[in-house]
Order: C-alpha cells, then structure tokens, then sequence
C-alpha cells in the first residue's frame, strides 16, 4: 500500500500575543496573554481541497497566515511541500499610482508569472475584468468595485502547487460575482491543492470537499465540508448578529442604483438582501449574499415609479430574520436616507 507524504502538515501550532492594559495600579500598562492558535495538528494531501470555517476572531485567518509563513507560532512546526501564493482580500499589493496595467505587469513575476509570459497574462486580466479604458488609469481613482474586479481578475489568473485564500470573493456587481464564481470553479479543477478561508458557507461546499472548524483557537472537527458545516451551525450562536452599518451612496444612474457599505462590520454568513416596494406592497427581490461590501440593482428590475426599501436579513432555523436596519430609496436625484424606526416600514421580519 503506497502512503502519500502530506503536502501541509502542521504540528502543535500555538499562536499567543500580549495586550497592554491601562489602570490605576499599573501606570504602564497591565499585560495580558492572549492566545488566538492552541495545540492545532493535522495535514493536508496533494489534491485536497480543504476550507476552514470559522467565526469572526476564532483563529481561521491566523492559522492560514501561519501556513502561509506570513505569521511566526509561538510553538510547534508548519511543513509545506511545494510552492504557495496567499491571498487575502482582493488587493494583491497594488500601486495606487500606477495603472492598472502597471501594476498587473509589475506584481505578475513577484507571485510567479514567468517573464515571457508576463504580456499575455496582462491581457487576460484586462479581458477579464472588463475595465476597459480604465485599465490605463491610475489605481488611485478606482472605485471599490472596479479595485475588487482587478484585484479579483489577478488573483484568478494564478496558478501554483497550493493556493491559501483569505476571503478574495464577491467583488464587483452581482454579474461580476457570477463571472468570479464561474472562473473560480475552473480555477479549483486546476490547483492541485486549495486551502482556504470564507463565510460563504454555499461556496466553501460547492469548492471543497473537506473542512476544519475552528473555535475560539482550537480545532473541534475535522471531516467532510458538509458535516463540518453542519457543526459549525452548531456552535454558532444563536443570537442574529445585527449589522450597524453606515453606508455610501454610489450614485443613481439611469440604469442601476449603487451602495458600498463602507463600514468594518462583521461579515455574516446565511445573508440575503430583500427588497420591498412601498406602492404596490410587495417584495421585488430576495437574494442571498456572499459579502456585504457592495451590493448593485439594475434599473430594469426596479418597478417604474421606485419607492422601496432595502434590508439585510439573516436565517437562522430555517427563517429569515432581520439584520440591519432599513435603507430607503428613490430614483430622485440624491434622494437615499436611513429610516430611525422601524415604525415607518412593513414588518419584513419572515416573508
């Protein structure tokens, strides 16, 4: 029988940091130890496509840092066999005052594009990414969507032995998003081997056939993605996690209306958008998300005359359950306001 050598292993992995606290007694500060990784071992097999799962603060992104060389342990050993590219975010290192050719051709080699082939990969990003002239301007002037289909269009353009993602989807509008999860599903049957990080829990079971849950620094499961998904609902709390989110308007154009959410709120899995129209009294649209960072309409799925509501809901048991507070919109020039009472709107709380 032919045992395969593991292309991952990590072995008592312990990650602590300290924190200095101000108080009366000790004018300098009172440290206190904090541990974000204890005693974490398993390993990985070329060709496995493994997604660690997580909530926010639990440990996940150390541990994939840590796997990545990007982190130092306090204790114990990662062994990797092979080259790795990390990725997190949907921001590779970019130059806000180059291009964004500029900074596609320069970054290209740093994560492993060989020279000749530099040009060409160029031009698969910009094809891609369908920014068009804009992919001759500064990087600086991009708005958060046009930065996510770059950042997106580079990273989806890689390949190497092992790929670790932090969280890189849902750039773009939702045809992008359609676009990236298409290009990502040919990129997977590619990589030989994928670890990676997201509260997607749709995406993370449509990619990767085996998960880790972490919780608070330890590893509780370990096993198929489906059960492993199943566990993590488990010890999830029960409590909905309310978004209190600022938000920018884009802009109204005359064929979409715009948001970024420009807030660090935390991200939260199982979410959909709902929206409500106050005339006729009924919802145009239900979706469920990936990320909260943009959200995108075209005006021809709005009704004529646009007066509706957007709210951010979360299931839980089967049930849609409010999450935010509600976000009314015109198509009046600038006309977008936060409503302070729930009073003023329908009950949307299961529909």
């Amino acid at each position: 029988m032919v045992v395969n050598e593991p292309i991952i292993k990590v072995e008592n992995l312990t990650v602590e940091y300290h924190e200095y606290t101000r108080d009366k007694v000790f004018s300098l500060g009172k440290r206190q130890t904090i541990t974000a990784l204890r005693d974490v071992n398993f390993s990985l097999e070329e060709g496995e496509h493994v997604a660690i799962i997580g909530r926010n603060g639990s440990g996940k992104s150390t541990l994939l840092k840590c796997m990545a060389g990007m982190l130092r342990p306090s204790k114990g050993t990662v062994e990797i066999e092979g080259r790795a590219i990390f990725l997190s975010g949907v921001d590779p290192g970019f130059d806000s005052e180059l291009t964004g050719r500029e900074n596609v051709r320069q970054l290209a080699p740093a994560y492993g594009v060989e020279k000749e082939k530099v040009e060409s990969f160029v031009e698969s990003v910009k094809e891609f990414t369908e920014l068009g002239e804009a992919f001759e301007r500064k990087y600086l002037g991009y708005s958060g969507g046009m930065k996510g289909k770059l950042g997106f269009g580079f990273i989806s353009d890689l390949r190497s032995d092992i790929l670790m993602i932090d969280e890189t989807f849902g750039a773009g509008d939702r045809e992008f998003k359609k676009k990236s999860k298409a290009r990502m599903n040919a990129m997977v049957s590619e990589i030989p081997t994928l670890v990676m990080c997201s509260h997607g829990m749709s995406l993370v079971t449509s990619i990767c056939e085996r998960g880790l849950v972490i919780n608070d620094g330890e590893l509780v499961f370990d096993g198929p993605v489906n059960e492993a998904v199943a566990y993590y609902e488990k010890i999830t709390e029960d409590s909905i996690n309310w978004i209190e989110f600022p938000y920018q308007k884009k802009f109204i154009s005359e064929n979409a209306l715009h948001f970024d959410f420009i807030a660090e709120f935390q991200v939260i899995e199982n979410m959909r958008v709902v929206i409500y129209d106050n005339k006729l009294k009924q919802f145009i649209l239900k979706e469920e998300l990936d990320n909260l960072e943009s959200f995108s309409l075209e005006r021809s799925e709005l009704p004529e005359h646009v007066d509706c509501i957007l709210k951010f809901q979360q299931c839980k048991d089967e049930k849609w359950y409010d999450a935010s507070r509600y976000i009314r919109f015109t198509t009046e020039p600038q006309d977008i306001e936060t409503l302070k009472s729930s009073e003023e709107t329908p009950n949307l709380e299961n529909p």
